[in-house]
């Protein structure tokens, strides 16, 4: 039962209580043996060694019931006062010690939390790493079958939605005939969303990342200064968008937006950007194919 307790919500208080009743059977007992000249009152020292390993506030609070006791047997029996006074300097002193004693491991299980913490991090870091480099080499290899690239840009969308956990995903193709931006494609698949214009130029995240040339993170929509939100993405907070390469041009923009929000670390982006090389490489091909069957 005391091992759950020290595991539980009530460990400090439990801790404190110990200490107390050992602390009132040490005061009785050298009560009844002379008050303060009694052998017995070194005894007092042991809750606070004891107390080390406790929380500092734990430590704090058994050194103040410690002196209370000692001062509460003092007044009781014995009247030597010097002695009395050289006593309970000592335990002063030994509850001095145990407070800084009990910071300094207090700290050192802080770091060691701190490290722990850390380190799980970087194992849960890894395991995504690898789990997205998983992913770019299964699509990439599915590229590489020749399939249609309508179907294509539609599996790289349910790969990047799954992986990145977004809630909206979507390839907005630039049309270099009539120099617009045009949503080709999105998942979850919406017949009324695709074909719908976006603006081109540094009016839309879309159109500022292939102005820019560079992947562009939205944050937090509602403190976006740079460009405006389309009424599609209203209920979205935070968003990634990333050029799409193929044959040296700009074939369009790789988009996810989350209706939480998050913070698209390195990792994704550079997840996002291999995904979008691979559909320029296979864009480049399909091109290529077709000029040679021509």
């Amino acid at each position: 039962p005391g091992d759950r307790i020290i595991r539980s919500r009530l460990r400090e208080t439990f801790l404190v209580f110990r200490a107390a009743v050992v602390i009132g059977v040490v005061a009785v007992i050298a009560a009844l043996d002379g008050g303060v000249d009694s052998p017995t009152t070194i005894l007092f020292v042991l809750p606070l060694l004891f107390a080390i390993t406790s929380p500092l506030r734990v430590t704090i609070a058994v050194g103040a019931i410690d002196i209370a006791a000692l001062l509460a047997v003092a007044a009781s029996a014995g009247d030597d006062r010097a002695y009395t006074a050289f006593v309970a300097f000592g335990v002063v002193c030994a509850t001095a010690i145990s407070c800084f004693e009990a910071r300094n491991q207090s700290r050192r299980r802080e770091e060691l939390a701190g490290t722990a913490e850390a380190l799980r991090a970087s194992e849960e870091i890894s395991r995504l790493q690898a789990r997205q480099q998983q992913e770019v080499a299964r699509f990439g290899q599915q590229a590489l079958t020749g399939g249609d690239i309508e179907e294509l840009l539609r599996e790289a969308l349910r790969v990047v939605t799954r992986v990145l956990d977004v809630d909206i995903a979507g390839v907005v193709r630039v049309i270099p005939e009539e120099q617009s931006l045009v949503v080709t494609a999105t998942e979850p698949h919406d017949p009324k969303l695709e074909g719908t214009a976006v603006p081109p130029g540094t009016g839309s995240q879309s159109g500022y990342t292939l102005a820019t040339g560079t992947p562009v993170i939205v944050r937090d929509w509602e403190s976006e200064t740079r460009f405006e939100q389309r009424e599609w993405l209203l209920d979205m907070v935070s968003g990634l968008t990333v050029m799409i390469r193929a044959e040296n041009r700009s074939y369009g923009v790789l988009v996810v937006q989350s209706a939480a929000r998050r913070e698209f670390g390195t990792q994704d982006v550079n997840f996002m950007q291999a995904i979008a090389n691979v559909i320029g490489n296979a864009i480049e091909r399909r091109e290529e194919e077709e000029r040679t069957r021509y």
